[in-house]
Parts: structure tokens; C-alpha cells; sequence
């Protein structure tokens, strides 16, 4: 691989790691009981709220939850994973906490 071909995939790599800061922090500063009452107006319990965000160094989904539940605020994240394996693992999580067996991995 060239000099070049190199710093651009840091560049890269450093760019996918600003945008999943960015991500965080959008996703921090939304209270959760904006999304609660967002939910009761459609006729929902909780809302549980994610994004995802391709990560070219993980060849995969950077991905982070968050919900609210019995007054208690609740995240996790993964990376590298399929869409089809977020998915599974936010809607997994969930249903973890709101069956009272803790927190995801």
C-alpha cells in the first residue's frame, strides 16, 4: 500500500470515528422524556431510540440504543456487526430490560 493510500484510509478511519462521537452526543442530548412523550401520544409504553452508522474500519454497523425504563436511563452500543445482527440486538435488549433481566452487553 502507498503513503497515500494509507493516510486515506486514517482519514477515513478518523472521520468514521468523528461521525460515531457525533452520534453519541446527539443521541445524549435528546432528554429521554421527549421520546416517552412521543411514544404515549402514538399509544406506546417506551420508545427506544437508536441509530446506526457504517464503519469502514469494522467493516460493519457502529450502532447505539438508548430507552428510558421505570425512571432509569439504559444504553449499550456495538460495532462491527451486520444490519441484520443490530437489529436483533436492540430489539433483544429491549425486550432484557423490560422483562426486569438487566442491562445488554
Amino acid at each position: 500500500m502507498t503513503g497515500s493510500a494509507s493516510s486515506g484510509h486514517g482519514a477515513r478511519h478518523r472521520a468514521g470515528r468523528v461521525r460515531y462521537s457525533a452520534l453519541r452526543a446527539e443521541l445524549a442530548a435528546v432528554p429521554p422524556s421527549t421520546w416517552a412523550a412521543r411514544a404515549a401520544e402514538q399509544g406506546g409504553e417506551v420508545a427506544l431510540l437508536g441509530r446506526l452508522l457504517w464503519d469502514d474500519q469494522e467493516l460493519g454497523w457502529a450502532t447505539e440504543r438508548q430507552m428510558e425504563w421505570q425512571g432509569r436511563p439504559h444504553r449499550w452500543q456495538l460495532r462491527g456487526v451486520t444490519f441484520d445482527e443490530a437489529f436483533r440486538r436492540a430489539i433483544g435488549g429491549a425486550a432484557q430490560i423490560l422483562s426486569n433481566n438487566g442491562d445488554p452487553a
